[in-house]
Order: C-alpha cells, then structure tokens, then sequence
C-alpha cells in the first residue's frame, strides 16, 4: 500500500514535471535555451548548442552598445554634456558584474553537479536577453 503511494506521487510528479516542460516550450518556442534543450538529451551537446547561442547574442549585444554609445556621443556633441555616455557606460559596467556574479552564484547552487555549466549558461544568456530587450527600447 505505501509503495503505491510513492509510485503514485512520483509518477504525479512526473507527469507535472513533463507539463511543466511541454508548457514552456509552448509558451516560448524561439527561446534559444529551449531550442537547445529541445534539439538534444546530451549534456556535452546542449553545452556546446548554448556556447554557440552565447557567442551569436554577445555579437548583437555589442552591436547595439555600439550603437547606443554612437548616439549618446552624439548627444555629447550636440548638448556639450557627456554625463549621459558616462552613466551609461557605468550601467553597462555595472550590468557585467552583476551579469557575472548571479550566474556564478546559481552555476555554484548546482555544483558539483553536471549540469552546473548549463545553469550558467542558460542563466548569462537570460540576463543579456534581458538587457539587450532594455537597451533595444532605448535605441528606438
């Protein structure tokens, strides 16, 4: 009778685990972690899938950094005043830090487990996804 009761709540939890999964693929199919989480059961391969997703968004990211720093050197030039280029190069220094210390904070909850790397990953392409949807709103 208790043995029921565990298998039953672990196939519950199961089941809820794997509608969990199915709803966040749902609800956001473009999501580079969960493409490569959905395109591989391979830690090595997830890991090197979230490499490569890492390397794509740091291109954009710096892109429009550029882009935003050529317009707020513009505005220096026109108004005379650089206090917006530098605040926002001080933003853009303070994000990294932080950027860095919360996924090395959540990459150290899960050593020393294999899947720490991944955590890491999924946690810096998170935060740049983040804020390069800011830094987007501020540029348009």
């Amino acid at each position: 009778m208790m043995n029921n009761n565990i298998l039953n709540m672990l196939l519950s939890l199961a089941y809820l685990s794997l509608v969990t999964f199915s709803f966040q693929l749902s609800a956001n199919p473009n999501d580079p972690i969960l493409k490569c989480q959905h395109s591989t059961n391979n830690q090595v391969a997830l890991s090197q899938c979230l490499d490569i997703k890492i390397k794509n968004l740091n291109q954009k990211f710096n892109y429009y950094v550029n882009q935003r720093t050529a317009q707020l050197e513009e505005l220096a030039t026109v108004t005379g005043r650089i206090d917006a280029l530098e605040a926002f190069n001080r933003a853009l220094d303070a994000f990294k830090i932080y950027r860095e210390a919360n996924c090395q904070y959540r990459y150290q909850t899960m050593m020393p487990g294999s899947g720490a790397a991944i955590e890491y990953k999924s946690c810096f392409i998170q935060l740049t996804k983040q804020r390069l949807k800011q830094l987007l709103n501020e540029i348009n």
